[in-house]
C-alpha cells in the first residue's frame, strides 16, 4: 500500500471524529459509508465530498481545527483561513481528550482500516466501531 499524504491523514483524522461526534447517522449517510469504494484514491474522494454535506459539513470543518498543522506547518494543500479572528469552534468538539489524542497518534492504515470497518458493518454504530478500533469504552 502506498503511503497516504499528510492532508489525506488529516483527512481521515478529522472524518473519523467528526462521525465519532454525530449523534445520529441518517439514512443517505448511512447509505453513502457503506458505498464508499475499495480504492484508496477513490474512497479518499468520496470521503471528502461527504465532509462538504451536512450533517457531516460542520462537524468535519470543528475537527479539523482540532488536527490541523500548527502556524508554520501546513502542508501545500492547505488553505489558509480567511479570518484571524480566535475561533470557539474547536469547543465544540468532544470534551473527552482522550478520544482526540488516540486518533492523533494513529497513522494512515489505521484509518483506513477503520473505515472499512464502517463500511463494511452498516447494523453497527459508526461510533461503537471507532470506540472499537481505539480501544476506548462503547459509549453507544
Amino acid at each position: 500500500m502506498e503511503e497516504l499524504e499528510d492532508l489525506d491523514i488529516l483527512t481521515l483524522r478529522a472524518f473519523v471524529l467528526a462521525l465519532y461526534q454525530l449523534p445520529s447517522l441518517p439514512p443517505e449517510l448511512q447509505t453513502a459509508l457503506q458505498n464508499l469504494p475499495l480504492e484508496v484514491e477513490a474512497m479518499l474522494e468520496a470521503i471528502y465530498k461527504l465532509t462538504k454535506q451536512e450533517p457531516l459539513a460542520q462537524k468535519y470543518r470543528e475537527c479539523r481545527l482540532v488536527f490541523q498543522p500548527k502556524e508554520g506547518k501546513r502542508t501545500k494543500s492547505d488553505h489558509p483561513t480567511t479570518n484571524n479572528q480566535p475561533t470557539n469552534e474547536i469547543t465544540n468538539v468532544s470534551e473527552d481528550i482522550a478520544e482526540i489524542e488516540t486518533i492523533r497518534n494513529q497513522g494512515g492504515t489505521f484509518f483506513l482500516q477503520m473505515v472499512e470497518d464502517i463500511r463494511q458493518n452498516p447494523e453497527i454504530a459508526p461510533k461503537t466501531i471507532i470506540d472499537s478500533c481505539l480501544g476506548l469504552p462503547s459509549h453507544g
